[in-house]
Parts: C-alpha cells; structure tokens; sequence
C-alpha cells in the first residue's frame, strides 16, 4: 500500500495531463469576466449574505471566506476554483488507486476527467460567489475518503480523529456534502473487502461513529456561532422538506421524474456517464467476481447519491448532486478492465460532457454580454442619470436577444430570474446595473403599483418600451 507522495512520484504522467485538461476545459472561465445570479449579492453586500450563510449553518463557508478574502476578484477566484478542482481530482485518484495493484494511465486520466467535466460541479462553480469555497472543501472531503480507509485499515485513533475534525468543517459548507462522506465510506468499506462478518460489522459501526459524531459537531459548532452572532435561522433548507407540504404520491412522482431525467438528461444537462456506468457496475456485479459484501456496499452505493431527496422528499437540483460524478468515476475505474470497450464507452461520455460544458460556458458569457447590454440600453433611454428610478415590468429571455444553450442555471439572464412568478426581481436587477455603473435608484412600492397601469406602445427593445414620468422610468421587457 502506497503512500501519496510514493503514488505521485509514479504517476507524473497522468497528474501533468489531468493538470492541462484542467486548465484547458477552465480556461475560458478564468479569462472572460462574467458573473451570474447570486454573485451580485457578495459584490455589494458580503455581510448580509454571509449572515445568511450562518443562518443556513454554513459556517465554514463564511470562515474560508473571510481567511481568503475571496469577495470581487472574479478572475483570481475562477482560477483558484480550478487549482482546488485538479488538486481534488488527483486526490480522488490516488484514493481509487489505494490497494489497486493493475495500474493504467488511461484509466487514471478518464476518470479524473470525468470529475473535472462534470456538469454538476460546473453549475455549481458557476456560483462564483462560493465556487473558490466549495471546491476547496471538496479537498477536504476526499481527505476525509482517504483518513476513513487509513483509519479502518491500520485502526490508529488519531486518523479518526482527523476525520471528525474534516466532517465538522465540510459540512459547514454545504449541506450535500453529507452525502459526499457516505459516498466516501462506502467506497472505503468496497475497497478494504474485509470477508469476516464479525470485522464488516465494526467497520460499519466505526464509520457511522464518525459520521454521527462529525454531525453532532456540526450541529453544536453551528449553533453556538449562530447564538454568539445573533443569527436566526435561515428557513431555505426548511422549504426543500416536500414531504409534509404536499401528497406523497405527489412527491414520489415529482423525485422519480427527476431521477429519469438525470438519466436522459435534463434541459441542456448533457450526463450520459450516470446511465453508462450504473449499467456497468450492474452488469459487472451479475457476471463478476465479487464478494457478497462488496456486492452490498455497491448496492447501497448505487443509492447513496439520492438519499437526501429520498429523506427530504425535494427535487433533483442538479448543481447540489455532487455526490453522482464521485459515483460514476468510481464505478468506471472499477469495471475499466473488464472489457476493452469499456474506455470507449467512458470516452464517448467524456465527449458529450465536454461538448455540454463549453456550450453551457459560451453561452453563459454572451448571457452576461446580453445582460450588460440590457443594462445599458435601458439606463441610457431612461436618462443617463443616477437621480431616475427605474421601474420594471415583465421579463427579457436570453434566447429573445442572443442564440443561448441553457443549463439548469446557466444561460439564464438577471432580466428573467423571478421573484414571484411574475415580474422580475427588482433588487437583482438593480444590483446588476448598479455593479456596472448604472445607479438608478430603486422603484417605491408605490411607483410598482402605478406600474400596473401604465399602457406602453411596445416591449423592450423595440420604441415605445418605457416612458418617463417625472424622473420616474416605468420600463416593459415583455410577457
């Protein structure tokens, strides 16, 4: 069994090219200044934001933030998100590898890539708000990966210990990563491939220890900020319980529908590697040689991606599902040598997530572009001058103005985010035009209302689009 540094100095190779397709797939990110929904709020206004985040128990979040001060420099945190993301996934392939004794650079190579193209890690990251954050605590997860196997193989209690200390971190960052570590356990109990009953069952009693111990720190490390700080609970993970808001038929449907279009697919989602590798590792199991155990742990595995919206009863939000990329990398590099074809079927996978994944980046920059123009357009017709309020009504799509290839997030305009169904969000779309100079002052409840009323000749971008009434702008994107 290898160390990581003796592992990394056989396997220059495969870190050098994983290190350029890294960069290579981030490097239109890095170099083009753009920002999406939500990052407007850390630009202008970090405290209430981070208030939020603690609201939400993600301390650590918060404490990364502040000990990097990674608040506005798009660029520097885009480029950091893609050091975290290539020292993870080399941190995952050495944890695949542990007690591997066929070795492929190949292997290696696609199934690290897998993870740095994974359309889900790639939404995520497109919150540039936390993506230097997260992608620095999925660091800290896959060391978690790699402390549990050490310490269910060599039984030193300072291992464990590391453990805890890693669990209570990562989940103040984001709550998916607890389905993250479950993952990780799993995988770790796969690979140790102990045959004794009696020894499983103290492998599995010393993971869930360390799971429900990481818990509780997180939980008490979580109130006591909360309580020092004065925070009140922010109820948006409250809103994801569907369980108890409506039938369970209803949510049964609405969570098995979401779970077919993951297979498929979603939108501009482009994720042929969940269906791919599921079907291998089943097949694998079927006709390999495995153990009764391991069997198990795969089966539970195969589960373990979904068990928060099983417990939560919420939809698939696909930037959340972390824990799938983990999976299907895992099951490819587990089933590579069982037939040739297999590495054509993981690079056909590829193909397709890194064609998505430039589509979806392209898109999003001339989604900014668009967004910017808008921006433009509408402060310069409504006065040129700080002293107007706008007000606005309706909605301006991305594809009404520019051809856009949108992801569950990606592609979406700040003009056609909603608040309530209806009508734009006024306060992100001001702190879009405010952020690029364009400080018109906020619409009063009042000027909304009158909004209502108003008969305009035309929608945006066409004449007759808005009117000025007394250094009030009423402005018409459309239906």
């Amino acid at each position: 069994m290898r160390s990581f540094f003796e592992w990394l100095s056989h396997s220059k190779k495969q870190v050098l090219i994983l290190l350029v397709l890294t960069f290579a797939y981030g490097l239109f990110k890095i170099i083009n200044y753009s920002f999406s929904y939500d990052t407007d709020l850390i630009l202008l206004d970090s405290k209430n934001i981070m208030d939020s985040w603690l609201g939400l128990g993600r301390y650590f979040l918060v404490f990364l933030k502040w000990i990097f001060s990674t608040y506005d420099d798009l660029c520097l945190i885009n480029f950091l998100t893609y050091v975290n993301i290539f020292v993870y996934s080399i941190l995952f392939i050495y944890f695949l590898n542990i007690n591997v004794k066929k070795t492929s650079v190949l292997r290696d190579v696609l199934c690290g890539t897998l993870l740095i193209t994974s359309p889900f890690f790639l939404e995520q990251y497109n919150f540039t708000l936390q993506s230097f954050e997260v992608s620095f605590s999925m660091i800290l997860m896959v060391l978690s990966y790699i402390f549990t196997y050490y310490y269910l193989f060599r039984k030193k209690k300072i291992l464990a210990f590391i453990t805890i200390i890693l669990l209570i971190s990562t989940f103040g960052v984001y709550q998916s990563f607890i389905n993250l570590y479950i993952v990780g356990v799993l995988i770790s109990l796969y690979k140790i491939n102990d045959l004794s009953f009696k020894e499983n069952l103290q492998n599995i009693f010393k993971t869930v220890f360390l799971f429900l111990i990481g818990m509780l720190g997180y939980f008490i490390v979580s109130n006591v900020v909360q309580d020092m700080l004065n925070i009140p609970d922010n109820p948006y993970l409250d809103n994801m319980i569907m369980w108890n808001r409506q039938s369970i038929l209803t949510t049964l449907f609405g969570f098995l529908k979401d779970i077919v279009k993951l297979g498929l697919g979603i939108g501009e989602i482009f994720n042929l590697s969940f269906v791919f590798s599921y079907f291998l590792i089943f097949w694998f199991l079927v006709k390999g040689k495995r153990s009764r155990t391991q069997k198990i742990y795969i089966f539970f595995l195969m589960m373990a991606p979904f068990l928060l919206n099983f417990l939560t009863g919420s939809r698939v939000i696909f930037r959340s599902f972390l824990s799938l990329p983990i999976v299907c990398s895992f099951f490819f590099f587990e089933t590579y040598h069982w037939f040739d074809w297999i590495k054509f079927i993981l690079i056909l996978c590829l193909i397709g997530q890194i064609v998505n994944g430039f589509l979806l980046l392209l898109s999003d920059y001339k989604r900014y572009l668009n967004d910017v123009e808008i921006a433009s357009k509408v402060y310069r017709d409504c006065g040129n001058s700080d002293d107007v309020e706008i007000v606005i009504k309706g909605l301006e799509y991305t594809e009404e103005n520019v051809s856009v290839y949108k992801g569950e997030v990606m592609g979406y305009s700040y003009f056609e985010w909603t608040a309530d169904g209806e009508n734009a969000d006024r306060y992100r779309i001001n702190n879009f035009m405010k952020i690029h100079g364009f400080d018109a002052k906020l619409p009063t409840d009042d000027h909304i209302a009158k909004l209502r009323y108003m008969n305009f000749e035309s929608e945006y971008p066409n004449s007759g689009y808005y009117i000025v009434d007394h250094q009030v702008c009423y402005v018409n994107l459309g239906n």
